[in-house]
């Protein structure tokens, strides 16, 4: 359930990056995403780029790409689109991948640091997420209309958090579905990337793929189904919270915590 609910969050974060605005280099807006080791991450923030303080004139895209390129060294990959631009160059051993989307009025910035020697997973990764930003911004679907804001963000995970648990969870049998490649999960799932199951045969859990039947074993769970009494409510708890503390009386109590993302 862990890569269902990571691939559904990657959409809901896609939906709510209009909450990050302003530019992160120079004003420490938006966010950074930071591997535990330190040496991946990942820079995300929009920005409005105007030729005069009073911003009614624009650069264009290809106004934008060539002013970042010449500031850039050692480019040795780039490619300008419509509304898009990609710059890939590296410095010391430490690749930089540079794409910026135009929608509406806005530019948003996704960098990534990597080492050289992480290239080949990093390429992977981000092949996949500017192809999902590419597919957000031609279907004009990627950014909601207005600057968004944390409690809109908030309340569209509850809703996304709300549906998940009606396809997987209420009345069903996760393993179930899962094993079954059950339509009911199609929607949560990236169909070119399927989706690897966690499992601990032992003392170190393992990722199992569909070709090892996700990591499934006779004495796993295919029979409980949850229910629910009620209209569920959400309740979001701190991420140290005790859980001790909490309601389990309740049948439609559902806790979600934030979570420190790393890599």
């Amino acid at each position: 359930m862990q890569n269902l609910l990571a691939y559904s969050l990657w959409k809901i974060l896609l939906e709510s990056i209009a909450i990050f605005r302003g530019d992160y280099q120079n004003n420490q807006d938006g966010e950074r995403f930071i591997s535990e080791d330190g040496k991946i991450q990942l820079f995300i923030y929009s920005d409005y780029k105007s030729v005069n303080l009073e911003g009614d004139d624009q650069y264009t895209i290809d106004e934008v790409y060539e002013q970042e390129l010449k500031s850039i060294e050692g480019v040795f990959n780039k490619k300008i689109g419509d509304t898009y631009y990609i710059i890939e160059s590296k410095k010391n051993d430490i690749l930089h991948t540079v794409y910026v989307g135009f929608y509406d009025v806005n530019y948003f910035n996704f960098r990534f640091e990597y080492p050289e020697k992480d290239k080949k997973m990093m390429s992977d990764i981000i092949s996949h997420v500017v192809e999902s930003l590419r597919i957000g911004m031609q279907e004009g679907t990627f950014w909601p209309a207005g600057n968004g804001s944390v409690g809109e963000a908030e309340n569209r995970f509850t809703a996304f958090l709300e549906g998940f648990l009606n396809d997987s969870s209420w009345g069903k049998n996760f393993n179930t579905l899962l094993r079954n490649k059950d339509k009911a999960l199609a929607a949560h799932i990236d169909p070119k990337m399927d989706v690897r199951r966690y499992y601990a045969p032992g003392t170190v859990s393992k990722l199992g793929a569909r070709a090892e039947d996700c990591g499934f074993a006779p004495e796993d769970d295919f029979v409980s189904k949850p229910t629910i009494d009620g209209e569920a409510i959400f309740e979001l708890i701190a991420s140290d919270a005790d859980q001790c503390s909490l309601d389990f009386q309740s049948n439609n109590k559902v806790y979600y915590q934030p979570l420190q993302l790393s890599w």
